[in-house]
Formats: C-alpha cells, sequence, structure tokens
C-alpha cells in the first residue's frame, strides 16, 4: 500500500517539474506571488511548521535543493528561488489532491485517499507553509534594508 502513496508523491513531483522546467512556466508566472496561507506565527508553531523546518534544515533533506542553501546569493535572488519552490510544491499538492479525489470516485477507498493526502500534506503542503514562513523573514529584511520589494 506505501508503494501506491510514493508513487502518487513521486508522480506529483515529476509532473511539476516537467511543467515547470521545460514548459518555462516560472517566466509567465515570475511576477505572480502566492499570498500567505497562514499569517499567524502561533499557528505555524503550533501546527509544527518552524519544526519541520528545523528538520529540514538540519538532515539529509536539504540537498535536494542546493539553490535554496546557496550561501552566494542576494536576498532577492534567493527570494525567486523560494517563490519557485514554493509554486512548485503547491502545485503538485493541488494535482495529487485532484488526482486522490479521482482515485477516490473510481476505487472507492477512502483509506487509501486519506493515507495519500496524509502524504502529500507532508511532501507537498507542510513545505508551501515552510517556504512562506522563509519568504516571510526575507521580504522582512528586503524591507528594512529598502533593498527591493
Amino acid at each position: 500500500m506505501i508503494s501506491i502513496y510514493i508513487l502518487f508523491i513521486s508522480l506529483s513531483w515529476l509532473i511539476s517539474i516537467i511543467i515547470f522546467s521545460f514548459l518555462k512556466v516560472n517566466i509567465l508566472l515570475k511576477d505572480y506571488e502566492i499570498k500567505n496561507l497562514i499569517n499567524s506565527d502561533s499557528i505555524n508553531r503550533y501546527l509544527g511548521i518552524h519544526l519541520f523546518s528545523f528538520i529540514i534544515r538540519n538532515s539529509p533533506v536539504r540537498f535536494l535543493n542546493l539553490a535554496v542553501y546557496s550561501k552566494n546569493k542576494s536576498f532577492q535572488e534567493l527570494r525567486r528561488e523560494i517563490r519557485n519552490a514554493e509554486r512548485g510544491h503547491l502545485f503538485a499538492f493541488y494535482l495529487v489532491l485532484m488526482s486522490s479525489a479521482v482515485y477516490l470516485i473510481f476505487v472507492k477507498n477512502t483509506t487509501d485517499y486519506l493515507y495519500i493526502n496524509l502524504w502529500n500534506i507532508v511532501f507537498n503542503g507542510y513545505p508551501v507553509l515552510s517556504l512562506q514562513v522563509q519568504k516571510k523573514r526575507v521580504h522582512g529584511i528586503l524591507k528594512k534594508n529598502k533593498l527591493g520589494t
């Protein structure tokens, strides 16, 4: 059963990579900014977003996207990388959500649907929220130093 969940998540990442890389969707969406889903820091802490970010920063998973962790980037470049990663994860989140709904309609197995979406929340939902917290920090630094909006 776990292979089905991993398959759904892997396919969502693969499709996101294809769309965002080969079709150059980032060029079309370069000025589009996703609004923060959760603005409250206390709610983020309650959901464990800060713990999730800590685990990602201090585990080998951080090496999956080296562009975000490069030390020789300006804050504008870092914000652009964060926005692109956020878009990719959000797109993958919706893709898995919709494909699992189709799976639920045809297979009618609610347990699989719940497990697929639980994995989806962990692998796509939490990264979006974590990236939004990081984007908010970078935006605060840019605003404080008046380097850009």
